[in-house]
C-alpha cells in the first residue's frame, strides 16, 4: 500500500510536472511568437527609418538647389540694382549740369534782352526828340 501510495504520489507529481512543462512550453512558444512579433515590428520601423533618410536627403538636395539659385538671382538682382543705382546717379549729375546750362543761357538771354530793351527805349527816345 505504501509503494502504491509512494506511486500515486509519484505519478501525481509526474503529472504536475508535465502541466508545468506544458504551461512553459505554451509561454515559451508565446514568447517565441511575441519575439518574432517584434522583429517584425523592429524590421518594419527600419525600413521607414530608411525611407524618411531617403525623403530627408531628397528635400535637402531640391532645397540646396534651391537655395542656391535664389542666391544667384539674388546677386543677379543685386548686380542690375547697382548698375540702375549707377546710371541713375549719371542721368541725375547730367540732368543737374543740363539745368545749369540752361539757367546761364536764360541769365544771358535776360541779359540781352535787357539791353535790347534799353536800345529800343534810347532809339524811341531819340525818335521822340527828333519829333520834337
Amino acid at each position: 500500500e505504501r509503494k502504491t501510495a509512494e506511486e500515486k504520489t509519484d505519478i501525481e507529481k509526474l503529472l504536475d510536472y508535465i502541466t508545468e512543462l506544458s504551461s512553459v512550453a505554451e509561454d515559451i512558444d508565446k514568447y517565441k511568437a511575441d519575439i518574432l512579433h517584434l522583429e517584425e515590428l523592429n524590421k518594419q520601423k527600419d525600413e521607414d527609418i530608411l525611407t524618411l533618410k531617403e525623403s530627408l536627403q531628397t528635400k535637402e538636395k531640391k532645397l540646396s538647389k534651391l537655395i542656391e539659385d535664389l542666391t544667384e538671382r539674388c546677386q543677379l538682382l543685386e548686380q542690375e540694382h547697382e548698375k540702375l543705382f549707377t546710371k541713375s546717379g549719371e542721368r541725375e549729375q547730367s540732368m543737374y549740369a543740363e539745368i545749369e546750362s540752361l539757367k546761364k543761357k536764360l541769365s544771358i538771354e535776360e541779359q540781352d534782352q535787357q539791353k535790347l530793351q534799353r536800345k529800343q527805349e534810347e532809339v524811341c527816345s531819340q525818335l521822340q526828340q527828333e519829333k520834337v
